[in-house]
């Protein structure tokens, strides 16, 4: 390389000749002029320099409005996954949804304070400038703007581009801190593309209710319940002023539900997707109530209810309460004939009246039903029966009603599409009757959570072949997840032994009972002899091992010829940083939230179901 003087030199001796040939072309020209219009056009396309105008206001509208598109899905799969939280929209630093460009706009506006006071010709572009306080060191929180609304409100070109765009208006949300004026203007702007709607009526899980004791003092309990002997703190009077503090929690009322519904049952021609979540299920029975009253879901693919309660235990044997609520809906008046992906957690319907659209499903989850509001075996039959192309059941405290000594006289529930399945919350003898009872050929990823009693039955079940198999399902699984399965130490050597063909294992250690498995593992890497367990494993997720058990075992894999291609430890581990080092250093290493998805995405290739189906 050559040296900077002498590439300097170069330079000057360029924009000399450059300059002796522009005053010799234009006579007229100072040296100085010359100069500046020779530095132009050296400048003109480079990348640090500001290019006059806005070059992306050049692009066609229709791949302007992609690109916002991108954008708005980009961020809408970033809150999915956790990585931000969906009510950070719209809090006291709006942007107004709905307000529109009167007069000439300005060209830009800031996130944090839309200033309005600039002209712009109308009959032009306005110009695009950056956005936001030009402070990069300011600490002040400013809540999340959603992508589009954002875009919408730069210059005028773009808004007239993102408004008229209406793929970027599909998601309807409703939650106590969304206004909505909002929903409103997406349902208008959305035109008669199918809409994902989400009801939010449930309380974050970090969220409180303060109680007043007798004495006077507030006392936090989770939000949604009220505990006995106390009573919720007096809501201040109106003659406080409009500054005085609410000590009492702001849900999504009732009113509100009812006016969500108002708004959206009319355009329900084009509802796609349905989620609804509430933390008391007065408000979970309010919105069934409308949904009976709906008419027919022509297009609905994915209903997803969720109730949120922490009370899960003995669920088996538990009668529903409160009894007001008990009461089965039929919702959509029965027909929903295209829904493909069903979610009910803590929420009961009147199953066999909803047979009518409860089939074709090919996601099917249900959890936390107290046993008298389950559906009878016959009827949980019936839908996996209607549903031959189910991939993924979920049975999480919840499965047929708890009369297991009748369920010999029906026939078994045969699963022959099923590639993934969870199990979790059930009592030892329940799940070891259902599973004696399920017909899985093809199952492919299994997801374990059980805990606070010997599942050695269970587990020993599951190194069995099943009816009319000749082997257990435990050879076919490429991914297993144990969050908890309590046995004896020689089903879980069983178990490991048979998983020749897992590629994926994830094992929370939280305590001794999981923490055996990775002992096993250990040792099996360390001393064992021949063929070592799990010989096709790629990939580990672990949770609650010390990074330096892992490091240890990750390398004794490596030296025995079974390398793992991928790590992932959960973020709450205490990871050295000498043990991160070199996790990177030798395998593909990351670090996982605890609250990501239970069972990872599968694709089975012919030639695999073949396979498996000849086994």
């Amino acid at each position: 390389m050559a040296p900077a003087s002498d590439v300097r030199k170069a330079v000057d001796e360029d924009i000399k000749a450059a300059v002796a040939q522009k005053i010799q072309e234009d006579p007229t020209l100072s040296p100085e002029m010359a100069l500046k219009q020779v530095s132009e056009a050296m400048l003109k396309s480079n990348p640090f320099i500001p290019p006059q105008g806005c070059p992306v206001n050049d692009l066609p509208s229709e791949l302007l409005a992609h690109i916002f598109y991108v954008g708005t899905k980009i961020q809408e799969d970033e809150m999915a996954f956790g990585e931000k939280e969906d009510d950070d929209y719209f809090h006291d630093n709006e942007l107004d949804v709905a307000e529109d460009w009167t007069d000439d706009e300005s060209e830009a506006m800031d996130v944090d304070k839309p200033d309005r006071s600039n002209g712009a010709d109308e009959d032009s572009h306005s110009e695009c400038s950056s956005c936001g306080s030009e402070d990069d060191d300011d600490e002040e929180y400013i809540p999340e703007i959603p992508f589009q609304v954002l875009a919408s409100h730069v210059c005028k070109h773009w808004r007239d581009v993102a408004v008229n765009e209406p793929s970027l208006w599909t998601r309807i949300r409703f939650t106590k801190d969304y206004p909505f004026d909002a929903p409103t203007a997406y349902l208008e702007r959305s035109k008669g593309l199918p809409i994902d709607i989400e009801i939010h009526a449930a309380a974050d899980d970090e969220e409180t209710d303060l109680y007043e004791d007798e004495d006077g003092n507030f006392i936090a309990v989770p939000a949604g319940t009220t505990p006995p002997q106390l009573s919720p703190p007096p809501t201040p009077p109106s003659s406080q002023g409009s500054d005085a503090v609410d000590h009492t929690k702001k849900f999504l009322s009732d009113e509100e539900i009812t006016a969500a519904f108002n708004l959206i049952t009319p355009h329900i021609a084009r509802w796609k997707i349905l989620e609804i979540s509430t933390s008391k299920y007065a408000s979970m029975f309010h919105a069934l109530t409308h949904l009976e009253q709906c008419p027919p879901a022509p297009i609905l693919e994915c209903l997803q209810l969720y109730q949120y309660d922490d009370d899960s235990e003995g669920l088996e044997d538990a009668i529903f309460l409160p009894t007001e609520f008990r009461k089965p809906l039929l919702l959509f008046q029965g027909q929903v004939p295209n829904l493909r992906s069903a979610a009910f957690w803590g929420v009961h319907i009147d199953w066999d009246a909803s047979l009518s659209f409860l089939s074709g499903l090919k996601d099917l989850e249900l959890a936390y039903h107290a046993s008298d509001v389950r559906p009878s075996y016959a009827t949980l039959n019936a839908i996996l029966q209607a549903s031959p192309e189910l991939d993924t059941l979920t049975l999480r405290g919840s499965g047929p009603v708890n009369d297991r000594d009748t369920w010999d006289s029906f026939e078994p529930l045969v699963l022959p599409a099923v590639t993934q399945l969870v199990l979790s919350q059930h009592d030892c003898e329940y799940i070891s009757a259902l599973y004696r009872r399920m017909r899985l050929p093809v199952v492919e990823a299994l997801v374990l959570d059980f805990d606070g009693q010997d599942y050695s039955t269970f587990a020993e079940q599951l190194t069995k072949p099943a009816a009319g198999q000749s082997k257990s399902l435990l050879p076919r699984l490429k991914f297993l997840r144990i969050e908890g399965l309590p046995c004896a130490r020689t089903h879980k050597v069983e178990i490991l032994k048979q998983l020749t063909n897992l590629n994926s294992l994830f094992v929370e250690c939280l305590d001794d009972e999981e923490t055996v498995f990775f002992e096993l593992l250990s040792e099996d890497a360390k001393n064992g002899t021949g063929d070592a367990l799990l010989p096709m494993l790629e990939e580990l997720t672990i949770r609650g091992v010390e990074s330096r058990d892992v490091r240890s075992f990750v390398d004794a894999r490596r030296k025995k010829g079974k390398p793992l291609l991928k790590l992932s430890m959960c973020t709450s581990d205490d990871i050295t940083l000498k043990d991160k080092d070199w996790f990177h250093k030798n395998v593909d290493f990351d670090l996982y939230d605890p609250s990501e998805s239970e069972i990872e995405d599968f694709e089975i290739s012919d030639d695999e179901l073949s396979e498996i189906e000849s086994d």
